[in-house]
């Protein structure tokens, strides 16, 4: 092989170890990003599975809300029918709901608001 060929396949092969060798470390950091990043996830979810053996682990009953809902129909005798009506029932505000979708919407003249998503009126917050 000549002496001009072997100069060419050493510049060629030179080049190309400094781009490997920048690829590597730009691997090399991003595996130590991600290392990073897995570290921090894994704390988060070490917390909340704790958090939830905590509350597993307790011995007092959670009333959830549909039960208090469910109470306050059957045993004092609420008519929650009246309170869809309360909540749902201004045609105009149904209209700019059919308009706009989902977002917070006030209720005129109630001192509350509705938040809305996909339809369903999710929660209700106090006017300001």
């Amino acid at each position: 092989m000549s002496n001009r060929k072997e100069q060419e396949e050493l510049k060629y092969l030179e080049s190309k170890k400094v781009l490997l060798e920048a690829q590597l470390e730009n691997l090399r950091d991003r595996k130590g990003q991600v290392g990073k990043e897995i570290s921090l996830v894994s704390s988060k979810l070490n917390s909340v599975n704790q958090r939830i053996q905590a509350l597993k682990g307790r011995s007092d009953l959670i009333v959830s809300e549909h039960a208090m809902l469910r109470y306050l129909e059957r045993v004092e005798q609420l008519d929650v029918a009246i309170l869809n009506r309360i909540i749902a029932e201004d045609e105009e505000l149904q209209s700019v709901v059919k308009t706009l979708g989902n977002g917070i919407f006030p209720v005129k003249g109630r001192g509350f608001k509705l938040v809305i998503k996909d339809n369903v009126v999710e929660t209700i917050t106090l006017d300001d």
